[in-house]
């Protein structure tokens, strides 16, 4: 279920009350850490759904639905110490899921990194290796953003040496190369694919 059922169910079951507008607040410090422990999954019917997808959704961890049934009973203990003998093990397998969905982007000869799945990933994906060398040859990534993580790739350095700073907090593009031949800044925005130099 999304985030706003398991509001609705916190305060139907808890009676714990969470304003409409803490949706993004719940999502980042409870079920996000949920994810990170192997206690819930993320997207577990689409997996290489876009982060940024409303139609995100959560299950709980059947080993843990498991171990959740069994509390109060005699084989509380048992399972509780099997359960956690095996935790860090389904952790690294879940992460292993979700690093296997992310979207590959060559940024040089021989480097790599990888962005959150989804269209937007791909449209960054395909600016950097197909715009990049056909308009701006021989140009040198400097960011791109990522929709799990606004901070995908930064050479914050690169971009200091030449006179530019950012604040943590500013807006950026989703893609800025330094086209050196013209001593060019180009960045775009792929949603909307206006570019500027």
């Amino acid at each position: 279920m999304g985030i706003t059922p398991i509001m609705d169910w916190a305060r139907e079951h808890y009676r714990k009350e969470y304003a409409p507008n803490t949706r993004e607040t719940f999502r980042r410090q409870t079920m996000h850490q949920f994810v990170d422990a192997g206690i819930a999954v993320y997207n577990p019917d689409a997996p290489d759904r876009p982060v940024n997808s409303p139609k995100a959704v959560y299950q709980i961890e059947p080993a843990t639905l498991e171990l959740l049934r069994s509390f109060g009973t005699k084989t509380w203990h048992d399972k509780l110490t099997d359960y956690l003998s095996r935790r860090e093990t389904l952790t690294a397998k879940y992460a292993k899921e979700r690093q296997q969905s992310r979207i590959p982007v060559q940024i040089a000869k021989s480097k790599k990194i990888t962005l959150s799945p989804g269209e937007h990933s791909e449209l960054i994906r395909l600016i950097i290796e197909d715009f990049g060398p056909r308009f701006t040859p021989g140009s040198v990534l400097i960011y791109a953003g990522d929709t799990g993580d606004k901070w995908g790739y930064f050479d914050e350095l690169l971009l200091a040496d030449l006179g530019v700073n950012v604040y943590a907090h500013g807006k950026m593009p989703d893609v800025v190369l330094y086209y050196a031949d013209r001593n060019w800044l180009v960045a775009g925005r792929g949603r909307y694919q206006s570019w500027t130099r």
